[in-house]
């Protein structure tokens, strides 16, 4: 008996496709991890496949130790032969080896946003820059975004636009040259070494000959760099499985290039397409909303989720004047439910910008309720 027995039809038809590139497009909550990681149990278990042989990238550390925890539940100790890994995590592991190919020692420092922060206020202090709209975190951003978009100190001098832009490309130059004095790597150059690493065919040919299959999750979120880095290994097997949702790409605002997911099939003429549309999640209702919204993107491939589960409540849409308004209907929701015998954990408040939770802490804090925020800091608890 297979162990994809388990999955519906078309996750079925997913984890079985082994050999060639695989495009999953996996709508919300139609059990996309589950799917990858059965693929891999069935690679390994049914297949013969070396665990070894086997990478898979993810985006965040969550992610990546859930998927090593379910495959692990699958196939044991195997588990642990297989490369589950951030983009970050891989690119240390390649650097690590390979680091004085590119001018660093191997046990090179890796910055984070504060280290960047305190570095960039030195520098700023040192080049008496006085103009109080460039913070260090505006300029790390900054420079952030060029390094991802493969842009050099002397790129942006060229196309000066402002004297901001000037000071920003003075401060990335002195910046990049702290860095290499102090054998030193920020977040993007992680990235953006690991693909240069990827250039030396010495080194590519080591890591193709490793990874022969290879499977990327939330591929909507990719950016330019590590969308060159997966096509690079998997250049020469084309054993590449890439698993997402075009609907919800939301990170354009970090370099994240959607055309990677809606263009797979151009890059892969012989890519076999699955869609996920079964959801487990929602009721019936909330999909019929969302599916209703979700078709008017432009660049949806039209997927139409469906669930087993019943139809459930309507959506209540309440129009306030303004947000205290608002707040004191989303307050006064809550102290009905409470006293109808529910508990404020059952609730939950979702906003679009982080400085959206200040009415709510408000009127929470104004009744005295307790509440919790995910994602970003309580308004009063931020220094300003």
């Amino acid at each position: 008996m297979s162990i994809l027995n388990e999955l519906n039809n078309d996750q079925r038809k997913a984890a079985e496709k082994i050999e060639g590139p695989l495009l999953i497009l996996a709508g919300a909550g139609s059990g996309k991890t589950r799917t990858v990681t059965y693929r891999i149990a069935y690679m390994v278990l049914e297949k013969g496949i070396s665990p070894y042989k086997i990478l898979a990238v993810t985006f965040t550390n969550k992610a990546a130790k859930e998927m090593r925890e379910r495959v692990g539940k699958l196939i044991g100790l195997e588990a642990k032969k297989v490369m589950v890994s951030t983009f970050h995590s891989f690119g240390v592991r390649l650097l690590r080896t390979y680091a004085t190919k590119l001018g660093y020692d191997s046990n090179f420092n890796i910055y984070d946003g504060d280290d960047q922060k305190k570095l960039i206020g030195r520098l700023m202090k040192e080049m008496v820059i006085t103009n109080k709209q460039l913070t260090p975190s505006i300029v790390v951003s900054r420079i952030s975004k060029y390094k991802e978009a493969g842009e050099e100190p002397s790129d942006i001098a060229k196309e000066v636009y402002n004297t901001d832009t000037r000071i920003v490309a003075a401060l990335y130059e002195k910046y990049a040259e702290e860095l290499i004095k102090n054998n030193t790597m920020d977040f993007a150059d992680l990235l953006i070494n690991t693909n240069k690493l990827l250039d030396d065919s010495d080194v590519l040919e080591k890591i193709q000959a490793r990874y022969e299959y290879i499977m990327v999750d939330e591929y909507q979120d990719t950016n330019n760099i590590q969308y060159q880095i997966v096509t690079k290994i998997a250049n020469k097997h084309k054993n590449i499985c890439v698993v997402g949702d075009e609907d919800q790409s939301i990170y354009g605002f970090r370099g994240a290039n959607i055309k990677n997911i809606l263009d797979f099939e151009k890059e892969y003429s012989d890519a076999m397409v699955v869609k996920l549309e079964q959801n487990y999640r929602s009721t019936k209702n909330i999909l019929g909303a969302a599916n209703s919204v979700i078709k008017l993107n432009t660049s949806s491939r039209g997927k139409n989720l469906w669930t087993e589960k019943e139809k459930g409540d309507l959506i209540n849409i309440f129009s306030a004047s303004d947000g205290r308004a608002e707040a004191d209907y989303v307050l006064q929701e809550i102290i009905k439910g409470k006293n109808k015998g529910k508990s404020y954990r059952d609730y939950t408040v979702l906003y679009r910008t982080n400085a959206q939770s200040r009415v709510f802490e408000e009127a929470f804090l104004r009744h005295r309720i307790s509440y919790k925020i995910f994602g970003g800091m309580q308004f009063y608890q931020r220094l300003e």
